[in-house]
């Protein structure tokens, strides 16, 4: 049964900054590379690995997995909106 749209984001530390869709460049580069999925409920996958990752930086890297997943939930949403269900 539907329970709402999954979305996935990739979410990578470079330079000490997190970045949400990093570039194949800034991945090579990054300490941190976590792939989450999403719904409006929360986290339900997380995938990926770091180097020494401090814990408060894993939240904050959560916390914008949710953050960037936000517009894409809507979108699915707003595309079953259209096509109804089947």
């Amino acid at each position: 049964p539907w329970d709402g749209p999954v979305a996935g984001v990739r979410i990578a530390r470079v330079g000490g900054a997190l970045v949400a869709w990093p570039t194949p460049e800034a991945l090579a580069g990054g300490d941190l590379d976590f792939v989450v999925s999403v719904t409006r409920g929360g986290i339900v996958m997380l995938e990926g690995g770091g180097q020494e990752i401090p814990e408060e930086v894993v939240l904050e890297a959560f916390a914008l997995a949710r953050e960037a997943a936000a517009p894409v939930l809507d979108l699915i949403d707003r595309l079953r909106a259209q096509v109804g269900p089947r």
